[in-house]
């Protein structure tokens, strides 16, 4: 792990670098690769993460978009029981018959997006309504969630709150013109 130092009253403390999250197929605030999208082939996009805080027990992921106009709309994957082992989740092409997109890695559990299916909602915003700014944000908590399959993001966040040991943010622009 790689460390920053960090200087207080002539002493040097030793603080562990941020938590990061990137894809190896975009960089952070760069566009979302069709082949991510609603428009294009409907796969999730791989992610990896690195520096998760000393204690994680499991990892959370959230995707919305901010820009939608009505919040419930804005949700656009919930991933949890993430192991605390990984440290990346593949990219995942949906189910063909149904488009729904399976649970990336064993042992995950898939909350509700926005249409209310599980897994996975490629960004399709409509033509002409602007970018668009797809965030995933990736939690290092401290506890197991206990929540079955199908949890919606307000449950999850109450879920995890006073439990998260760190997060780490990646934001994609999306639009369709």
């Amino acid at each position: 792990m790689r460390l920053h130092t960090l200087v207080l009253l002539g002493a040097v403390l030793f603080q562990p670098a941020p938590m990061t999250l990137r894809s190896p197929a975009f960089k952070n605030n760069e566009s979302l690769p069709l082949a991510f999208t609603g428009y294009g082939d409907f796969k999730s996009p791989p992610l990896a993460w690195s520096n998760a805080p000393k204690g994680t027990r499991e990892f959370v992921l959230t995707l919305e978009d901010p820009d939608v106009p009505l919040e419930r709309f804005g949700v656009h994957w919930l991933l949890y029981d993430i192991p605390a082992t990984a440290a990346s989740l593949p990219e995942t092409p949906p189910d063909k018959a149904t488009r729904d997109h399976p649970a990336p890695l064993a042992g995950t559990t898939r909350g509700l997006n926005a249409l209310k299916s599980k897994g996975y909602l490629p960004p399709r915003p409509f033509a002409g309504s602007g970018a668009h700014h797809y965030t995933f944000t990736l939690y290092a908590i401290d506890t197991d969630v206990t929540l079955p399959e199908g949890a919606v993001k307000e449950q999850l966040l109450a879920a995890i709150k006073g439990h998260v040991l760190a997060e780490a943010k990646l934001v994609v622009v999306f639009e369709q013109k």
